[in-house]
């Protein structure tokens, strides 16, 4: 699913993305925001949830913290 708002000067889509990875579902959640001048992109950040990713495609393991 897509979704989005934007004007002259930036816009932001909001995208959800579904996979099967190899330690489980990997559904995220992203947001592309885009910056523009003169008609052109002159900037774009992706946010996303690192922990899922780390979680899912790359094995990693959630620990207790110790107070």
């Amino acid at each position: 699913e897509i979704d989005g708002f934007g004007g002259d000067e930036g816009a932001t889509l909001l995208v959800e993305g579904q996979a099967q990875e190899k330690n489980g579902e990997y559904n995220n959640h992203y947001a592309y925001v885009f910056k523009i001048s003169k008609g052109k992109i002159t900037s774009l950040k992706e946010y996303s949830s690192d922990l899922l990713v780390a979680l899912r495609v790359y094995d990693y393991k959630l620990v207790e913290a110790n107070d």
